[in-house]
């Protein structure tokens, strides 16, 4: 009993704290942005991706993101540091004049669909069901079938692309873990017509021992866009990372830094 009490309590704790964050964070921003549109629409729906506290500088690392209609846009708002209740940094990548980049909030490839296109995409054949183990809403949970090491979670979501016409687009994103470890991919389904717009593998294989390494080409299409990692170390007090604001590796590309 304790030990659930404790829980409630700390799942309360969290959430105040988090909403404190948040709203410093849009005052912070308030305080510090001219332009009257983003000041009035562009961060008043912000949510909270991640935080974690740093003992070492005594602050909160907040990731934020941008929603529209309650569904999330990736790669939008910034990552902040509060610090006595203040912020301290930010990288703000805020995009502005959401509701003319975005055709329609609703989608017309369902959850399931957008598996089945992910796996015709990566030339994968399968039995599976589509059991839907959770659903809450624009984020549902598959069983893994005979497919995946790990279940299939699935989340509808916005995704800024670089279309001329409404370029945030409508989207599933969703992971596959295959069998093999040899590839886990990363895949983001457009939820109007089951376009695969990104895929990557979070996985990178590469046989150094082979004599023709050095001529190998570690890229692909442009449509993959995958996080691959330079095969040569970085340079002295350099790191090759997933430079913030950057929340994963689903978000962006490494970077030296």
């Amino acid at each position: 009993m304790k030990g659930l009490l404790f829980f409630l309590f700390f799942l309360i704790f969290c959430s105040i704290h988090g909403q404190k964050n948040l709203e410093i964070i849009q005052h912070y921003l308030s305080n510090q942005i001219d332009n009257e549109s983003i000041r009035k629409q562009n961060f008043k729906d912000l949510l909270i991706t991640d935080e974690s506290y740093s003992s070492q500088v005594e602050a909160d690392h907040i990731y934020v993101n941008q929603t529209y209609d309650g569904i999330e846009i990736l790669n939008s708002g910034g990552v902040f540091v509060i610090k006595n209740n203040k912020v301290v940094y930010s990288k703000v990548q805020l995009i502005t004049d959401i509701q003319n980049k975005i055709k329609t909030s609703q989608f017309t490839i369902s959850a399931k669909d957008a598996i089945d296109f992910a796996l015709s995409e990566l030339g994968i054949s399968t039995t599976l069901n589509h059991t839907i183990l959770e659903n809450n809403g624009n984020s549902l949970l598959f069983e893994k079938g005979d497919i995946s090491l790990k279940n299939i979670p699935v989340d509808l979501v916005f995704v800024p692309t670089h279309t001329d016409t409404f370029p945030i687009h409508l989207a599933w994103e969703l992971s596959i873990y295959e069998k093999s470890q040899k590839h886990w991919w990363s895949i983001q389904v457009d939820a109007l017509n089951g376009e695969v717009l990104t895929l990557n593998d979070w996985v990178v294989e590469c046989t150094f021992d082979d004599p023709d390494h050095k001529n190998h080409h570690h890229q692909s299409d442009l449509k993959r866009q995958l996080n691959s990692a330079s095969a040569l170390p970085p340079p002295t007090d350099a790191y090759n990372v997933f430079a913030i604001p950057l929340e994963s590796p689903n978000h962006g590309n490494r970077s030296i830094i």
